[in-house]
């Protein structure tokens, strides 16, 4: 694949992470597929069919674009043009450098161990990534994924028992489950009803909370 492909996925993850946040839009059911172009591009690396190419590059387009699409109200809020720049810089190249070496982690674990334990190396890193930036002196949290659900509060009732950190562990398993299903059309060319049992686990992960979501929303009762 050519370089300008990998670079349009990377920033398409960008601009669709972005879609999700209340200041661009807040249309959350872009966050289940958000990351399904980047990890195509880690899959393309990973596969040695982009010769010397490094994923920190790339993963740091997508989190670039998310952070400065995302974050653009911080920049209209602030006074000063020298305090303008600061918090740009601040949440790109900090938020952004942080997000990739996360990802990159990931990439380098899947190389060196094994793709199985590389996909269960990045949720666990990136819920570490996560809880480690929400306390730290440089903490920003807006970004945090289960945040994305702030518009669809109906969705994400059940987080009164996991916290955000679930949305964020709900958001990661299904981009690697659609990525995963993708892969297996696309690259391994299996049809799909050899990947019926994978596309109906997947339903499940993605409308089980929902449901449970729903109901609770439904039957709560407010006590006076």
């Amino acid at each position: 694949m050519k370089t300008y492909n990998l670079l349009l996925l990377s920033v398409l993850s960008g601009v669709l992470l972005s879609i999700a946040w209340p200041a661009t839009g807040g249309f959350t059911p872009v966050l289940f597929i958000a990351l399904v172009p980047l990890l195509f591009v880690e899959e393309q690396i990973f596969r040695n069919t982009v010769k010397k190419r490094k994923l920190f590059g790339y993963s740091f387009l997508t989190f670039a674009v998310w952070n400065i699409l995302a974050t653009w109200w911080v920049f209209c809020v602030s006074e000063g043009y020298a305090t303008k720049i600061l918090v740009i810089c601040a949440a790109v190249l900090i938020n952004g450098t942080l997000m990739s070496l996360t990802f990159s982690l990931f990439h380098f674990t899947k190389k060196h161990i094994g793709e199985k334990e590389g996909y269960i190396g990045l949720v666990l890193y990136w819920l570490a990534f996560e809880y480690f930036h929400f306390n730290w002196e440089l903490s920003w949290p807006w970004l945090t994924l289960g945040n994305g659900f702030a518009n669809s509060v109906k969705w994400v009732q059940w987080f009164e028992y996991p916290g955000v950190a679930g949305g964020s562990l709900w958001l990661i398993i299904v981009n690697i489950g659609l990525s995963t299903i993708l892969k297996a059309g696309l690259i391994f060319k299996k049809p799909v009803k050899e990947n019926r049992i994978g596309i109906a686990v997947l339903s499940v992960i993605i409308l089980t909370p929902m449901l449970v979501s729903w109901l609770i929303y439904d039957t709560y009762r407010e006590v006076k």
